[in-house]
């Protein structure tokens, strides 16, 4: 007898004859009771070990509950199940985005990950390459893991390849990348200034290179500013207000280091400082 029967029949007998004494004299009902609760027991650990070996496929799954994972695994044949969940998974990514057919029903291929900010037309990722969403969960949701990170690293190098050559027309390229790509590719441009204009001062070739930069830095922002007043989205304003916060205290940065006549790329007061770098070598990002 199944425990979930055993249950049942004791509750239909205490519903039909409601006497405790009656019910529970019985020494026979307290094994039952022992057995059943060993039985539990054991399905509840070889539960608990089939959801261990989920989670170490997919480690992800250790920001959900048992209850949450369940109800995933439950449905492996319905792969939009996940999307209530990829919050907790994912920093921030509030759904996926699925490929829909003529007759615009979804299909399983993944094409884009959705931002769950703002509200109103939240920010849109495009992956490189769609993802299918076919075999055990915990794989397909491991590759959108993997394209998530590969479609950033594209768009980090189209971004900078397509960064401004003088540096100040940046209207355009601004909205054209996600604001996570701005954000980096900006900072990589600035250490690259900082590093340059340093470099300058040190060689003697350029005496006032890092006060130029200053400069430089000063009219990016105004610039910035200009563009925050302007007709903007939530998404876009919201990208510019992050990006103002940085570059001012990039600015601030650079004041410093005129303040305390760094003259060395080796001065302490550049290299405490938080750089972003576009390794040659690894063709990647750096932070140092």
């Amino acid at each position: 007898m199944s425990v979930d029967k055993f249950w049942r029949d004791l509750m239909m007998k205490a519903n039909r004859k409601p006497i405790v004494q009656d019910l529970c004299a019985s020494e026979e009902l307290l094994k039952k009771l022992q057995i059943n609760n060993k039985t539990l027991e054991d399905i509840q650990k070889s539960l608990e070990n089939y959801l261990e070996t989920k989670r170490s496929t997919f480690p992800r799954f250790y920001f959900l509950s048992n209850d949450e994972l369940l109800e995933i695994l439950s449905q492996t044949r319905n792969p939009h199940a996940v999307q209530n969940h990829l919050r907790k998974c994912f920093d921030n990514m509030n759904r996926i985005e699925f490929k829909k057919n003529e007759d615009d029903e979804e299909t399983n291929e993944i094409i884009a990950m959705i931002s769950a900010e703002p509200e109103i037309m939240p920010e849109k990722v495009n992956f490189s390459e769609s993802v299918m969403a076919e075999g055990a969960v915990e794989h397909w949701l491991s590759n959108i893991q993997d394209m998530m990170i590969k479609s950033l690293y594209d768009l980090c190098k189209e971004s900078k390849a397509a960064y401004p050559t003088n540096g100040l027309d940046r209207n355009d390229w601004f909205f054209n990348w996600p604001a996570q790509i701005i954000l980096v590719i900006d900072q990589i441009m600035w250490t690259a200034g900082c590093t340059d204009a340093i470099t300058d001062v040190e060689s003697g070739k350029n005496a006032n290179a890092i006060k130029d930069f200053f400069e430089f830095s000063k009219k990016q922002i105004a610039a910035m500013v200009n563009l925050v007043r302007g007709d903007r989205t939530v998404a876009e304003r919201t990208m510019l207000g992050a990006l103002v916060v940085l570059d001012v205290h990039a600015r601030d940065v650079v004041d410093k280091m005129i303040k305390n006549n760094v003259r060395n790329i080796n001065d302490f007061e550049w290299t405490k400082q938080l750089r972003y770098y576009w390794d040659k070598e690894i063709d990647d990002v750096v932070m140092r």
